[in-house]
């Protein structure tokens, strides 16, 4: 599936809320104390935070419950259905 240029920003900066999060909870990059310094961490430490998201697909409903972004719905709703597609690649 192809982006637009507004729709690709808005999941690269929807992806990056919640890997930001995951790090946060899992202490991946334990050095990174601020959004701003994982924004500018190297691809591969995302990577990483990244791969810990995929194999604790839960962290995704957690993200949306506790909302630490005060994202509205609309957002919201887009982050969950990152959990469904990566649900279903897992199976194939």
């Amino acid at each position: 599936m192809k982006l637009s240029p507004a729709d690709a920003k808005l999941f690269m900066s929807l992806m990056l809320l919640l890997q930001w999060y995951v790090n946060q909870q899992a202490q991946i990059l334990p050095d990174i104390e601020t959004f701003e310094e994982f924004c500018a961490t190297e691809v591969e430490d995302k990577i990483q935070v990244r791969d810990h998201l995929f194999s604790h697909l839960g962290l995704i409903d957690q993200f949306s419950k506790d909302n630490p972004n005060d994202l509205d719905e609309e957002s919201l709703s887009l982050i969950a259905g990152l959990e469904k597609f990566y649900q279903r690649r897992l199976f194939y």
